[in-house]
């Protein structure tokens, strides 16, 4: 009897006051970034659920995306070089993704 009148206890208590310390995103951010020849973060949003990134339509080139640090490189960069190819990060903050490549490569980007 003292371990269902403890579980029913939690039950009606304590459960439901776990979600009220939970973060929900307030809005979605998005937007578009040409690649450069220099790793380039995306800009600093504060993320919830994370970031899905995108190669654009008419990419002419592969964009690498990967971590800011260590320095993003073709070599330990993931690379969308497919147009409409994507990659999603669950990171707390867009600006620790960055974006490498030539000429004629971009990505959207949306998060929340």
């Amino acid at each position: 009897m003292k371990s269902f009148l403890l579980g029913f206890l939690l039950w009606l208590f304590v459960i439901p006051s776990w979600g009220q310390g939970l973060m929900i995103p307030s809005q979605v951010f998005s937007g578009q970034q040409t690649a450069t020849a220099t790793p380039t973060p995306l800009p600093s949003v504060p993320l919830y659920e994370g970031v899905v990134i995108t190669a654009l339509q008419a990419n002419t080139a592969v964009v690498y995306v990967g971590p800011c640090s260590p320095t993003l490189t073709s070599s330990n960069g993931y690379p969308l070089a497919v147009a409409l190819q994507s990659i999603a990060y669950a990171v707390t903050n867009a600006a620790s993704v960055c974006l490498l490549g030539a000429s004629g490569g971009g990505v959207s980007y949306t998060g929340n």
